[in-house]
């Protein structure tokens, strides 16, 4: 009996760090979920320094999605960077991020009906947009590539504001210390 007393207590032993092990290497969703997955890495170089008070960021996403019925992948990493930093310990209050879409990305600002009829589908970003704008994330569509879509103001979504153009919005922001992530 003794003899296999201590074999199941190395499996034991073994069990539970292989748990513990296979937690850090699955992906996590601290703040945004479940979209921007992300695995936390707390011994990796370039952490964020937690002494910061804020960290401003401006995206531009400019790309479609693969597919009219999936979230935008440059939306999603707006997501991702918020996790990110929650996962290093800085909270999304002290995180100034603008995501400005334009080009290809566009049709992501269509409120879900308007979508639906382009598209046939629902829009895949509307609840992402809203996870994102109530941890004070400000989505911005370019007026310019709105307009020329050929898309109605009444078609906006609610949680996206429309800028003149992506350009001077991508400058003005930059001129505030903003750093740019283009996607």
């Amino acid at each position: 009996m003794r003899y296999f007393t201590i074999p199941f207590f190395i499996l034991a032993i073994l069990q539970a760090f292989s748990s513990q092990l296979l937690a850090k290497d699955s992906p996590t969703n601290p703040i945004i979920s479940p979209e921007g997955k992300i695995f936390p890495l707390p011994n990796a170089a370039f952490q964020p320094d937690k002494s910061k008070s804020e960290y401003k960021i401006i995206f531009t996403l400019t790309q479609a999605s693969d597919s009219p019925d999936k979230i935008n992948p440059s939306l999603e990493h707006v997501a991702k960077i918020i996790n990110l930093y929650a996962s290093a310990g800085i909270p999304p209050s002290h995180l100034k991020i603008v995501a400005v879409a334009s080009g290809d990305a566009t049709p992501l600002a269509l409120k879900s009906s308007y979508y639906k009829q382009k598209f046939g589908v629902e829009n895949p970003n509307e609840a992402l947009i809203s996870k994102l704008k109530a941890v004070g994330v400000q989505v911005i569509v370019c007026g310019q590539a709105w307009h020329e879509h050929h898309f109605d103001t009444q078609s906006l979504n609610p949680n996206v504001k429309m800028a003149l153009s992506a350009l001077i919005t991508s400058v003005l922001f930059q001129e505030k210390g903003y750093a740019l992530i283009p996607m």
